[in-house]
């Protein structure tokens, strides 16, 4: 699912975090006159293609992120990756999370570009 603008493609993987806040990231990079790519909901394709990149050691949830990346490399200019840190006061995301870009260019043959920016949910 394509979203037209002027600028820069900007892929965003339909997994983790995104449900936490969906319009929110659509509707900023629109704001920006910025292509939204969105990878599509999670499917079989999609889950065998994390399992396929992903580690051994890293749960499901962290693999998917791989399927996701895997369906929009080639469709986008960056791919959009939140570093979610806490989502309530003083619990903390999982560390996987927040190096989900690093690791996907370790896996990941091609040029991958991440726009990358940190969310904290809680106290400050």
């Amino acid at each position: 699912m394509a979203y037209r603008g002027i600028g820069v493609k900007i892929g965003i993987p339909r997994s983790l975090f995104y449900y936490k806040h969906p319009h929110l990231w659509l509707t900023f990079f629109q704001e920006l006159s910025q292509e939204v790519v969105l990878s599509p909901p999670t499917n079989r394709t999609t889950l065998e293609t994390a399992v396929r990149y992903g580690e051994d050691e890293s749960c499901l949830a962290v693999k998917l992120v791989f399927g996701h990346i895997s369906y929009l490399l080639g469709k986008c200019d960056a791919i959009f990756a939140p570093a979610y840190y806490g989502l309530q006061p003083d619990r903390y995301s999982c560390p996987k999370f927040l190096g989900l870009p690093d690791i996907a260019k370790s896996i990941f043959s091609e040029e991958i570009k991440f726009l990358r920016c940190e969310v904290d949910d809680g106290e400050f």
